[in-house]
């Protein structure tokens, strides 16, 4: 809904309406980067400003965060700064341009760097204040860290090769584990060419910021992998426990998730062969919508349909009758649907289940209707 998307943060929150629930309120834990962008634009209402301007002043400013920003321009002014990157087939580094995180930005587009970072991470260990200067009641930031929704042990593919079960939960903006008879507060993000983990340590007072500059959806990239055995290697050798033999590990679950990958591809091997579109090509280009997700475009490039949504420009490769395959870089394959309507017209499709409507026609069958 917002990756890509020229929507500005007000018309993402006006789309939350059209979402549908698919679980109860407080009945299960459901990560959703929307629900940041509200609670931190309704803060800047709160507060008379927007949300980058409340950031600087009220804990930038002083924290002494004199690096850390809010936006990708605002960073690219510095000559100092990370590359992303993410890999090529055959396993090589490239390099990616920032994505900008500017309409989603309370959810995760603060860019900073380890000095800036090792201001944030004493803040939170000292319960609300640094440097005698309080921010955040003591109270408040203790109720921060504390439990509030309990994580499903599926949440967390970690679960599978760690050495006890990770018993999880979720704070106010915190993930909250116990590991290995230890409690942990930690909080990972990723972003094309960007995965980052922040973790607490609060019975031996530490904690420690983990980047690596490629990319890593979730956990279907390395950098991920790489980025979570950073953060429990470094958490067993802070709390002096022995080697848990992280290495091995990360290869398992390196070797499992591809497996995985290959078996929610399975469908692929399912296609009915000899078939073909129930339309010309050009019946299928148009302008299309959804309340939610915003405007699609299906144009003719030639001999191959085009889809343009949001900030993706992806061939479509035809699979079976009206299916066809789009390639995103971050969901990798899945399929596009058309359907037709009752004078047999091309009037919808569906994407990864989100349904368009068609609005208008491509211009060389505008009377087609």
């Amino acid at each position: 809904m917002w990756y890509g998307s020229d929507a500005s943060r007000d018309e993402l929150l006006h789309r939350i309406a059209y979402l549908k629930p698919d679980a109860g309120f407080r009945t299960r834990f459901q990560y959703q980067n929307l629900m940041f962008l509200a609670a931190g634009g309704a803060a800047a209402r709160a507060a008379g400003t927007t949300w980058d301007e409340l950031i600087r002043k009220n804990i930038f400013e002083p924290l002494g965060m004199t690096s850390s920003v809010t936006s990708i321009a605002e960073a690219q002014k510095s000559d100092n700064r990370a590359t992303p990157h993410d890999q090529n087939p055959d396993g090589s580094p490239r390099a990616l341009p920032w994505h900008s995180l500017d309409n989603i930005a309370p959810a995760g587009a603060v860019i900073s760097n380890a000095r800036d970072m090792a201001k944030w991470v004493s803040f939170q260990l000292g319960d609300g204040a640094l440097d005698g200067k309080r921010l955040i009641s003591e109270k408040n930031m203790r109720e921060m860290h504390s439990p509030q929704m309990e994580v499903p042990v599926d949440h967390d593919p970690f679960t599978t090769v760690s050495p006890e079960p990770l018993q999880e939960s979720y704070g106010f903006g915190w993930f909250i584990e116990e590991y290995r008879g230890h409690y942990l507060i930690l909080h990972p993000g990723n972003i094309d060419g960007f995965a980052a983990e922040v973790v607490l340590i609060p019975e031996v007072h530490a904690g420690y910021f983990v980047e690596v500059n490629s990319s890593g959806w979730g956990l279907f990239g390395n950098s991920s992998l790489c980025q979570q055995v950073l953060t429990y290697q470094i958490a067993d050798q802070l709390l002096h426990l022995p080697d848990a033999g992280w290495s091995a590990r990360y290869h398992k679950l390196e070797a499992a998730l591809k497996a995985q990958q290959k078996s929610s591809e399975a469908w692929q091997a399912k296609r009915i062969l000899g078939t073909n579109p129930s339309h010309e090509l050009a019946a299928y280009a148009g302008k299309f919508e959804n309340p939610a997700y915003g405007n699609a475009e299906i144009s003719l490039d030639g001999n191959k349909l085009v889809l343009h949504f949001h900030s993706v420009n992806s061939p479509l490769e035809h699979f079976q009758y009206d299916t066809f395959i789009t390639d995103w870089t971050f969901i990798g394959k899945t399929r596009l649907t058309f359907s037709l309507n009752e004078q047999g017209s091309v009037d919808s499709f569906v994407l990864n289940g989100i349904s368009f409507i068609r609005t208008t026609s491509a211009v060389a069958f505008a009377g087609h209707r």
